[in-house]
């Protein structure tokens, strides 16, 4: 933003994309709806305060993925435990693949795996006929 600032470019909206979010990093699962502590220390409200009265930006979003995080919510962590009955695993009812269309790479998934476990974001499954 100092940069942004130096060079008289006005910014009117900032988006915080991935990495503000309370994640497990290591499995990529969403442990809570707040932000990380290690990233945001004094919390979201502090950033977007700093942004809008330092910088006059007038909005300020964040980028939330619908399914929790790539690889979808931490079982141990708070989603899991505060929204335990909105949650829904899917079960695979027959043998299908899972499709990574970037790369090509096809995995099997077996008749009653947990298709939540296995599949996470930017994949693509595929049943068997």
């Amino acid at each position: 933003m100092e940069e942004f600032r130096r060079k008289n470019i006005p910014v009117s909206w900032v988006l915080l994309d991935d990495g503000w979010s309370d994640v497990d990093r290591k499995n990529g699962t969403l442990r809570s709806f707040g932000v990380d502590p290690s990233r945001f220390p004094k919390g979201l409200s502090h950033t977007v305060r700093l942004l809008k009265d330092e910088f006059g930006v007038k909005y300020v979003g964040v980028w939330q993925a619908f399914q929790g995080y790539w690889n979808g919510v931490d079982p141990n962590g708070e989603v899991a435990r505060r929204m335990k009955e909105s949650l829904t695993r899917i079960t695979a009812r027959r043998p299908g693949r899972v499709i990574r269309p970037e790369s090509g790479d096809v995995r099997l998934l077996q008749a009653g795996e947990s298709i939540s476990e296995r599949v996470s974001y930017g994949e693509v499954m595929v049943f068997e006929e």
